[in-house]
């Protein structure tokens, strides 16, 4: 397990969440390689939170409201109204 401390996206707070990754495997990510790929075992929660540090919690508070049968182009806009309406 490795400790990966991350500061989320949408509010700014710095969390960590220990996660069964190598560093080979966190190396291989960052030069490029598809995350679900290099790390097949990580749930969406934990790939989320290493790639934006939005831990399960605030993804559940401040996305809950996305409406996940929206086209891609909707739902863009609407994450981004989301986003922009928090105060950093």
């Amino acid at each position: 397990m490795t400790t990966i401390i991350k500061t989320s996206v949408i509010t700014g707070n710095t969390t960590s969440m220990d996660l069964d990754v190598t560093e080979a495997q966190l190396v291989a990510w960052r030069q490029g390689g598809l995350i679900q790929d290099v790390m097949p075992h990580l749930s969406p929660d934990e790939r989320e939170f290493l790639i934006t540090g939005i831990t399960p919690a605030e993804w559940d508070e401040h996305m809950r409201d996305w409406d996940e049968w929206a086209t891609p182009l909707e739902a863009l806009h609407q994450t981004h109204a989301k986003l922009s309406s928090i105060k950093t």
